[in-house]
């Protein structure tokens, strides 16, 4: 499986432009899933989009370990998930 994420908008450093994982190939960007970070005071760090959202390998994390936990502290990620409504983001 190729693991791919990209962060899509960086509330820490709006200014800084987006950073993209080097996992990312547009080639599958219709397979991506919304993600979103915040750090321990449930605050928004980063919003992005990926195709590593997988519990049954234990993947997920690694937009969290990669990029949200050394850049700004981030301890929570949240992905989107579409199948039980618009509005479902549910903590990893």
């Amino acid at each position: 499986m190729n693991l791919m994420w990209r962060i899509t908008k960086d509330l820490v450093e709006p200014e800084a432009g987006m950073a993209e994982s080097v996992r990312y190939n547009k080639k599958y960007a219709g397979t991506m899933r919304k993600f979103r970070m915040y750090d321990d005071d449930g605050e928004l760090m980063y919003e992005g989009e990926g195709n590593c959202l997988d519990h049954e390998h234990g993947y997920g994390f690694e937009p969290l370990d990669d990029f949200g936990m050394p850049n700004a502290g981030c301890t929570e990620i949240h992905w989107h998930n579409p199948e039980k409504g618009e509005d479902v983001w549910e903590l990893l």
